[in-house]
């Protein structure tokens, strides 16, 4: 039994691991479970291929480089403030003789010039390194500095009343007082004394009263005899500092016994009149789309770019933008996902490719139509224009029921609409939210923000295709439902179509509080809901005035609302597509006069636009009604689209034609002041227009969309200036 104890202990020692020197490994002498090439320095356990490099001039991670990654940089420092010039640095653990961690010297001759000293005032010394000597460091230390004036016009002489602190004279601040008007430039001590019955050189004489005037400076003037500003181009000049009575500054006036012949004034159609002095009679009878200045094309066939057109200031620049729906763009979505592009103003003649946009917003899915119908306006109140892209075929709220995407500025880059601030989602089927009416509301509920109105014409409640016009107040977020909404108003019967058209009433009533205005163009009627409203839910038949039009006329199936007589009351404009005025369908807008206290009928109306030939519909909703003041008269101006007008030669080419205002009596589309015609077959021209000011001049421009024009669609714009 010893003899197999003795055995087993033998076998035992022979099973236990040999040492390094004995498998050849190489012995780990200083214990820290390396050898060999994994320790280039086996006599110290923190030098290994596992250890962290340190700064100590030696190879710790045996990687065969000294320090590597951890020694500081340091940089010369040769005034010794303990800042250094951004000099090649030199590397090393500990800073060598000369030398700082801290580099930003601008000045290291000079110990008081670093990063971390006082800036103070030194005859243009950047003291603290940061690129702004003296005044033009904010922090700068003014003890030493000296009392001066303030400089308000940069002509180099100070307002006495204003004195300021500073190290010296710089523009802004003035080094002498005497300026005796600070806020324009060419009036200070030294100035020339000019003819403009000011006292330029601030010496108290003005003019011709002071011994030192400039004659030349007097201008010429010229015979105005009718008064309308514009000079006799015939007339002797006469110079004097300012204009006797009847005489002007140019002498433009082709007919100066004319009071509306001028180069101010705007070329009416078919008077054979040069009215603007331009040398051309009736110039602007009308303009063809391919003579149109600017156009800003669809990126791909099939777009429909122009379907609808709107303009704000989307980019904060202070200037309108353009944006512009293209229902049957193809996206990643799918087909006929459409988008919206926005191009940034001002717009210059030429033509424009909605390929290459501002920013642009495309469409979820396969059918939804992104861009069919748009509004655009500062709904929040942040002074950025906000976009609002309305997608009928949307199934995100329920199938085909459409959903309105609001979007609050500023708007740049390339984006889905479904990342929109909001979303107003359908909420049954077929309910076509946003299809045709869509825009701001005014202050409905007199909390003192503008509200937003939303047509849901698929509404089946209490009737298929009653319709419902929803009102949704202040800045909506998130996810809501019309259902949901403030006030909603229902149609009563079986195709009403409440929600087809809509806009913002203002003051219907006299009031001075803001009025909801809801057209029912299956009803032959518009129904006017007085303001401020409490919320919840009516029926159209439960508004306090109701306008009516004749049976089948489809009155309000556009709808606006402005003063268009120049009486200070808001008036009505109701489209009646199917009206037979001029012809068989050849539509009516009816314009009716304000305040409105009773009901009316479309015999009472003040004013008519009128289709003038069969078939164009004038007042449908596929088309759009503006307005504003192009001729700068103070007085309301009106833009209609009529997308199937034929007067441009080929069939449903299109038009947009505008009326100058003040409105009275009947007019027919072919007597309008400016038209713009379409010259392609189907393109549609007028389905949407717009009056904005896109060229940045001062005056508004014409806007027109073809959707069928050319392969993908096409915006036209004629400029302010031109019309």
């Amino acid at each position: 039994m010893r003899r197999l104890a003795l055995l087993l202990v033998l076998l035992g020692a022979c099973a236990e691991t040999p040492d390094k020197a004995d498998s050849g490994l190489g012995a780990d002498l200083d214990g820290d479970g390396f050898s060999g090439a994994d320790d280039c320095d086996d006599s110290d356990d923190t030098v290994n291929i596992d250890a962290t490099e340190v700064c100590d001039e030696r190879d710790n991670d045996c990687d065969g480089d000294v320090d590597e990654g951890v020694r500081t940089k340091f940089y010369p420092d040769g005034d010794g403030d303990g800042f250094g010039a951004d000099a090649e640095p030199v590397r090393a653990c500990a800073a060598p003789a000369g030398t700082t961690p801290e580099s930003g010297d601008c000045d290291d001759a000079d110990p008081a010039v670093h990063p971390a000293a006082a800036e103070v005032c030194n005859a243009g010394l950047d003291d603290d390194c940061d690129g702004l000597p003296d005044d033009a460091d904010p922090d700068v230390d003014l003890s030493a500095g000296q009392d001066l004036w303030a400089d308000a016009d940069f002509d180099g002489a100070g307002d006495d009343a204003v004195v300021v602190r500073a190290c010296g004279p710089h523009p802004g601040v003035a080094g002498a007082p005497g300026d005796c008007d600070d806020s324009a430039p060419a009036v200070h001590p030294g100035a020339p004394e000019l003819c403009d019955e000011l006292d330029n050189d601030c010496d108290g004489a003005v003019d011709a009263a002071d011994l030192d005037w400039d004659p030349a400076s007097m201008l010429d003037w010229f015979p105005d005899a009718d008064g309308d500003g514009h000079g006799d181009a015939g007339g002797a000049a006469v110079a004097q500092c300012f204009p006797p009575v009847g005489y002007a500054p140019d002498a433009d006036d082709c007919a100066d016994s004319d009071p509306t012949v001028s180069p101010s004034a705007f070329d009416r159609c078919g008077d054979a009149v040069d009215n603007d002095c331009s040398g051309v009679v009736d110039e602007t009878c009308p303009v063809a789309a391919a003579d149109a200045p600017f156009r800003a094309d669809g990126a791909a066939a099939g777009d429909l770019a122009g379907q609808r057109i709107v303009a704000a200031d989307f980019n904060g620049d202070g200037r309108p933008d353009l944006a512009v729906g293209a229902p049957g763009r193809e996206t990643v979505g799918g087909a006929t996902a459409g988008a919206v592009a926005l191009l940034a103003g001002p717009l210059v003649p030429g033509v424009a490719d909605l390929g290459v946009p501002l920013a642009e917003r495309v469409g979820v899915a396969a059918g939804d139509r992104a861009g069919d119908r748009l509004a655009a306006f500062d709904l929040d109140g942040d002074g950025y224009g906000d976009l609002l892209t309305e997608a009928w075929g949307n199934d995100e709220g329920a199938s085909n029921g459409g959903t309105v995407y609001i979007e609050y500025g500023p708007i740049s880059g390339v984006g889905s609409v479904n990342g929109a601030d909001a979303r107003v989602l359908a909420d049954a089927a077929n309910d076509l939210v946003g299809r045709s009416a869509l825009g701001p509301a005014g202050d409905l509920d007199g909390d003192g923000r503008d509200d937003l109105f939303i047509g849901v014409p698929g509404w089946d409640d209490p009737a298929e295709d009653a319709g419902a016009l929803a009102v949704l107040l202040g800045s909506p977020a998130g996810d809501v439902r019309p259902s949901e909404a403030y006030f909603f108003v229902t149609g009563e019967r079986s195709e009403d179509e409440v929600g087809v058209g809509g806009a913002r009433a203002g003051d219907l009533d006299g009031d001075g509080l803001d009025d909801l205005l809801v057209p029912a163009p299956g009803a032959d009627a518009a129904f006017l809901f007085f303001g401020p409203l409490g919320g919840g839910v009516a029926a159209i038949g439960e508004a306090e005035v109701r306008i009516d039009g004749s049976a089948g006329e489809g009155l309000g199936a556009t709808a606006r609302a402005l003063d268009a007589d120049g009486d200070g009351a808001v008036d009505i404009f109701l489209g009646a597509p199917t009206a037979d005025a001029t012809g068989q369908d050849s539509g009516t807008v009816y314009v009716f006069g304000g305040p409105f206290l009773a009901d009316r009928t479309t015999a009472e109306a003040i004013a008519t636009l009128r289709g003038g030939a069969a078939g164009r519909r004038l007042g449908a909703a596929s088309a759009e009604l503006v307005h504003g003041d192009v001729d700068g008269d103070g007085a309301e101006d009106i833009l209609l689209g009529n997308p199937l007008d034929n007067s441009g030669g080929p069939a449903n080419g299109g038009a947009a034609a505008l009326f100058f205002g003040p409105l009275t009596g009947a007019r027919d589309l072919d007597t309008a002041d400016r038209t713009l015609v379409g010259d392609e077959r189907d393109g549609a021209l007028g389905t949407s227009v717009l009056l904005a000011d896109l060229d940045g001049d001062g005056r508004l421009d014409l806007g027109a969309g073809a959707p069928g024009a050319g392969a993908a669609g096409t915006v036209f714009l004629l400029f302010g200036s031109g019309l």
